[in-house]
C-alpha cells in the first residue's frame, strides 16, 4: 500500500488530506450520523 500512496504522490503530485486512521474514523463517524441507529 505505501508503494502505491508514494507513486500516488510523486507521479501525480496528490497526496492524502487525512492519513487511513483518521480517514477510517471520520468515514464512520459521519456513517453512523448517516445511517445509524436513532434513539427515539
Amino acid at each position: 500500500m505505501l508503494k502505491i500512496i508514494t507513486k500516488l504522490e510523486n507521479e501525480l503530485d496528490w497526496k492524502a488530506d487525512e492519513n487511513f486512521d483518521t480517514g477510517i474514523m471520520k468515514t464512520i463517524e459521519w456513517y453512523l450520523k448517516k445511517y445509524g441507529v436513532k434513539n427515539d
